[in-house]
């Protein structure tokens, strides 16, 4: 398992989420935001989205798991590393 990137540290961080309202319970979407909005209770659920984001801390890339097997699939579907043009 690749562990360093371009001599940069990856550590996977599983709480790095974001809540989502899920509507799919709801027939009328937007009828149900709109009553939750005037206090209705509505039936949705916040569900937990892993993040995309990918933060560098000094020589570490903090990533969510799945962000991190989606890099180093990349990484292998590409043959490595490309040589930075700057």
């Amino acid at each position: 398992m690749l562990q360093h990137l371009a001599g940069l540290r990856i550590h996977e961080d599983p709480s790095l989420t974001d809540p989502v309202h899920d509507w799919s319970q709801c027939r009328s979407k937007s009828r149900a935001r709109r009553r939750k909005r005037m206090g209705y209770k509505q039936r949705d659920m916040i569900i937990q989205v892993p993040k995309t984001t990918i933060y560098r801390v000094g020589d570490m890339l903090v990533m969510h798991p799945r962000s991190a097997r989606a890099l180093r699939q990349q990484i292998r579907a590409e043959g490595g590393l490309a040589p930075l043009s700057i």
